[in-house]
Order: structure tokens, then C-alpha cells, then sequence
């Protein structure tokens, strides 16, 4: 469970007293990935927060707070579409200057890349994304969020061919094996191969 479901926030005490009282998340990923939705129910801001923040153009310098939950601040980019750089362009200037904070509580804490799981073996990752591997994070750490995983297995549900005999709850069954077969297909193996950009010297000391 995400700790950030802990309305009251007790349960990241022992990880943030002394170090950070709010950690600082850039929320990334493409228009209609499901950012709106995760900012509510896993961030708790209130849908109205959010739908005003989202009426005019995006800026990522803007803070989203929530008052269910006082130890973290958001930073939500505008969408950037397929194969354009250019709206990526601000993220990468936003990174490049808060992960570097010599304050380490005014730095970014994490950056979560939120991707739809496509249902039709579609694209999953844009230009935006792929160019996100190559720069030097520093030792901010990538979160990777796949979206939508009810619909695909929706979708394998729906393509499972007749079997007499087979109770609901074993198609049921059938349907999760697909969806987490296809899952692997089109979700970690793209990001198996993203991964491959990363350069040697932009991974911290611990792990090259």
C-alpha cells in the first residue's frame, strides 16, 4: 500500500522528522494518462483544486498541496504530446534546478512518470519520456507508474474465448494471467529497453 493513503501522514513520520517535513514530487507523463485522478485519490487534493490548477495552461512551478496531507507538495507538468520536445523543454529546466537545491528540503524528491497501459499495442512511451532516461537526474529516483490496469483486464475478458465448463471466478482468473502476460509485453519490456539510455556516469556511485 502507498503510504501516501495514510490520510494523516503518521506512517512517514519516522522517514522524513529531522531530514524533510514535505517531499517535493514532479509529477510527469503525457495528456490523459490519469495524473488528475492520482492527485485526488492517492494525494487527496481536492478535485476542485485540481480542475481549476488544470483549466488554464499548466505551470510546473505551481504547488498543489492537500489538506488531508501536509507532508507532500506536487508539482504536476502539462501534458507534453507525441513527438514534441519543445513542451518537454520546461521539465527538463525544472529538473535541472531543483534536484541540484542545496537545500535538501526545497530539492525534488522523486519524480513519478505516469504512462497509460495501452490496450491495443499502442506506443506507451513519447518522446518526452525516452528523453527523461537521458538526462542527469542527479540522485533524484524515477518512480515509473503504469495506469489503467482495470481496462486491460477489461480487454482480456472481453477477448476470452468460450469455455464450457469454466466458473466466472476461473475466466476471471484467465484474464488477470493475460492481462499480467500482456502487461509484461507492453509495459516492462518497452521500459526494460528505455532503460538502456540511462549514461553510466548519471547513476549514483551506489548503484553503477
Amino acid at each position: 500500500d502507498s503510504p501516501a493513503a495514510d490520510s494523516d501522514g503518521d506512517s512517514l513520520q519516522p522517514t522524513i522528522n529531522g531530514v524533510v517535513q514535505r517531499f517535493r514530487i514532479l509529477l510527469l507523463g503525457k495528456s490523459g494518462v490519469g495524473k488528475s485522478s492520482l492527485i485526488q485519490n492517492i494525494f487527496k487534493v481536492p478535485e476542485m483544486d485540481v480542475t481549476q490548477y488544470r483549466a488554464g495552461k499548466a505551470d510546473i512551478n505551481k504547488v498543489l498541496e492537500s489538506p488531508e496531507n501536509s507532508h507532500f507538495i506536487l508539482h504536476d507538468s502539462i501534458g507534453y504530446e507525441s513527438g514534441s520536445l519543445e513542451q518537454f523543454k520546461p521539465v527538463e529546466n525544472f529538473i535541472e534546478r531543483w534536484s541540484k537545491e542545496t537545500d535538501v528540503s526545497e530539492r525534488i524528491h522523486a519524480i513519478w512518470l505516469c504512462a497509460k497501459i495501452p490496450i491495443a499495442d499502442g506506443r506507451i512511451f513519447e518522446v518526452g519520456d525516452e528523453r527523461l532516461f537521458e538526462i542527469n537526474l542527479g540522485r533524484v529516483p524515477l518512480i515509473m507508474v503504469f495506469t489503467q490496469f482495470d481496462e486491460l483486464v477489461d480487454r482480456m475478458e472481453l477477448d476470452l474465448p468460450d469455455v464450457p465448463g469454466l466458473s466466472a471466478e476461473q475466466l476471471k482468473r484467465k484474464a488477470m494471467d493475460n492481462a499480467e502476460e500482456a502487461f509484461d509485453r507492453l509495459c516492462m519490456k518497452p521500459l526494460r529497453e528505455l532503460c538502456k539510455l540511462i549514461k553510466k556516469e548519471h547513476l549514483p556511485p551506489v548503484i553503477k
